[in-house]
């Protein structure tokens, strides 16, 4: 897919089981429909048209305000896929539709997805070659959803309350599914309810990344006793809360980025200040970047990085890559950096999307100045192929002494996790290697490697 991606939203609901109109219900000091759009304002790659779809002349009228085209539902009992037909005929009547082009559909009752989740989701989508793209969670497919131009007649065939998910079902073999950070993320406001379970989530605390740190508890009738301790947060299973500053590189795969960010808003809460770079290549963001610009002196943008070193929050820094990516800084200005910034966060690996690595010889770049590693596996991988999950397929078989058609066990993950050929290449600082993304509740039959090891489970990323 090399043409543009148009959005098309959909706020024709009548909100029948929230017992007002939804869509204007304030939620964080603004009406329900207005966070989707302004999410989707910093996301790079829907560069088409955007339009949306409602009952509601408030809406619409906001909307205008905002460069959308406006289409009014006068029939929304005919359901959502009366919504969807109106907004494609919509952009077939702007001729803004080539074949090479998709159309992302989103739901104005979504308030939690991030610009960072869209961002990569449609990056993966468009690397795929897929015709269809959609976000879910724990494999459950969720919204918003991408449809390349070829899918668009059968999209307005629908009827009633049948909606993209119908169409998406019947070509699985053709859809690009992306994981989202949390299942928040993909949750819609039905009753306000949903709110205020949100809220109560907010103000104690959750939403942070979950961990279990085992330890030796002794023995009983001669074997070694594991307990498992729960903790909340990254900060909590480093020991860098108290730090004043550190360099901080993050290796392995299946999560690496996702705990890149975790642990610069835990810093940032804090009152800390973040610089966040890579010694590889790493994902754009869309807000808080500063671009570093080879052609331009040093010294001056130096300066800068500095002054926005000194203040509370988190910066990325990077030089522009292609496929929306950026590539770490060279190495001496890093160093500087390590020396002045209060936290340097490093993604210091690359996987390709794969839940598994084993590094080549030339990796991974941490650089020299490191103070602690986060060493990253994903859950995932178990029980695939070697070749499915594993980014290096070869260099994992041959550490494990295996094909890469054989399947891979947990056992497998461990090894990988505390080999020096692995996750522990190249490490000469304090090392938390992590299983990422385990299913709640789950804990390993190894417990006792575990706590030998000090491996941790992260429970969820939420």
């Amino acid at each position: 897919m090399t043409g543009r991606i148009h959005v098309i939203l959909l706020a024709a609901g009548n909100s029948a089981r929230f017992g007002e109109n939804k869509l204007l219900y304030r939620i964080h000091g603004k009406p329900l429909f207005e966070h989707l759009p302004e999410t989707l304002a910093r996301v790079s790659g829907c560069n088409g048209v955007r339009c949306i779809v409602s009952q509601y002349e408030e809406i619409l009228q906001a909307m205008r305000k905002s460069g959308y085209q406006c289409v009014k539902n006068d029939r929304p009992e005919e359901g959502i896929s009366y919504s969807i037909r109106l907004g494609i005929e919509c952009l077939e009547k702007m001729g803004e539709l080539s074949k090479e082009d998709a159309v992302l559909f989103g739901v104005c009752d979504q308030p939690y997805i991030t610009a960072r989740t869209l961002e990569q989701f449609l990056a993966e989508y468009k690397k795929s070659k897929k015709g269809i793209g959609c976000l879910c969670k724990n494999g459950e497919l969720g919204n918003p959803a991408v449809f390349s131009a070829a899918y668009l007649e059968e999209l307005k065939e629908l009827k009633k309350d049948n909606g993209g998910k119908k169409v998406l079902r019947r070509h699985m073999t053709d859809v690009c599914a992306w994981e989202a950070g949390s299942e928040k993320e993909l949750k819609d406001i039905d009753e306000k309810d949903d709110i205020a379970a949100e809220e109560k989530t907010r103000q104690t605390g959750g939403g942070e990344l979950i961990f279990h740190v085992p330890f030796m508890s002794g023995e009983k009738e001669g074997k070694k006793e594991v307990r498992w301790l729960e903790r909340k947060g990254l900060l909590s299973v480093t020991g860098l809360a108290e730090q004043k500053r550190a360099v901080v590189s993050i290796v392995g795969a299946g999560g690496k980025t996702t705990f890149v960010y975790a642990l610069a808003e835990e810093l940032k809460a804090k009152g800390r200040s973040v610089l966040v770079s890579s010694t590889t290549h790493m994902r754009k963001p869309s807000e808080n970047f500063f671009l570093w610009d080879l052609e331009k002196g040093r010294e001056e943008q130096m300066k800068e990085l500095l002054r926005l070193a000194d203040m509370p929050g988190i910066w990325t820094v990077g030089i522009a890559a292609a496929e929306g990516k950026i590539k770490g800084l060279p190495e001496e200005v890093l160093q500087k950096l390590s020396n002045l910034a209060q936290f340097l966060i490093l993604e210091a690996d690359g996987s390709k999307g794969y839940p598994v690595k084993t590094p080549a010889y030339h990796e991974p770049v941490i650089l020299p100045q490191t103070d602690f590693v986060i060493g990253v596996t994903g859950f995932a991988a178990a029980l695939k192929t070697i070749r499915e999950a594993a980014h290096r397929p070869e260099l994992t078989a041959d550490l494990l002494g295996k094909r890469c058609e054989d399947i891979m066990t947990i056992e497998d993950l461990f090894c990988i996790m505390t080999s020096e050929k692995g996750l522990r290449k190249a490490v000469r600082r304090a090392f938390l290697p992590v299983l990422n993304c385990c299913p709640r509740g789950w804990k390993p039959v190894q417990e006792e490697f575990c706590a030998e090891h000090g491996i941790i489970l992260c429970e969820k990323m939420e």
